[in-house]
């Protein structure tokens, strides 16, 4: 039996965020944000804890999701670029 209502994060086209980064470089936009979301939910196995230590876990994501090396090991990434103005 399938639940036709789930709907999932994960993209068909799935892209390399470092690619689509280079890609912005020859763009006139600056990148005011990058982030790998997730990085550190989906690596505490025990469901229970993802619950009730949700909190630190979200500051932890926050903290570390945009710094080397954690950036890059977010199950989805974040970039907000802006039009450069020049």
């Amino acid at each position: 039996m399938t639940n036709k209502n789930v709907v999932k994060l994960s993209s068909k086209n799935l892209q390399k965020p470092k690619v689509i980064l280079s890609q912005f470089e020859s763009l006139p936009v600056k990148v005011m944000k990058q982030a790998g979301i997730r990085c550190f939910h989906d690596y505490l196995k025990e469901t229970e804890k993802q619950t009730s230590e949700y909190e630190q876990l979200k500051e932890l994501e926050i903290q570390y999701g945009s710094v080397e090396p954690y950036l890059w090991l977010g199950k989805y990434f974040l970039i907000i670029a802006q039009k450069d103005n020049q």
